[in-house]
């Protein structure tokens, strides 16, 4: 006795996914957009492989508030560290331009960061999902246009 099933539709949206995972990475490999999600109640991020090269890091970095402060260069680390708070504290967006300098000894970068805030049924931020893209190369076009 034996069951026989048809798994063609299963392996095509399987193949689609991936499919469409593949084309999402390469996206994000040339428009230099890098994305997170924080979990705030346990204070720990995870990003995409795009972010970890924008951020110069491995997977061996410790993904938490104080290590991606310590990517943030130290001359914008406070305010930006200000800001990130202050968007929690006050449940609005996450939305900042900033330099960083990689931690894999890569040249001082400018990255806009974005991020959307989750709640949970009290109302408590939980959790936050965005993107960090790589915007030295329109901040250099800026700083040339302005001198």
């Amino acid at each position: 006795m034996g069951i026989i099933r048809d798994v063609t539709k299963n392996k095509l949206a399987e193949q689609e996914l991936k499919k469409n995972e593949a084309f999402l990475q390469e996206s994000q490999q040339v428009a230099r957009i890098g994305s997170y999600e924080w979990d705030l109640a346990n204070k720990g991020w995870k990003g995409t492989r795009t972010l970890d090269e924008i951020f110069g890091i491995d997977d061996s970095y410790s993904r938490t508030y104080k290590g991606w402060g310590a990517i943030i260069h130290p001359d914008d680390r406070q305010a930006v560290g200000r800001q990130f708070k202050q968007s929690i504290a006050e449940k609005r967006n996450f939305n900042a331009e900033y330099r960083i300098q990689p931690l894999n000894g890569g040249p001082e970068r400018w990255v806009r960061g974005i991020g959307h805030l989750y709640f949970n049924t009290e109302g408590v931020p939980i959790r936050q999902i965005g993107t960090v893209q790589d915007i030295t190369d329109y901040k250099r076009t800026e700083e040339e246009r302005e001198s």
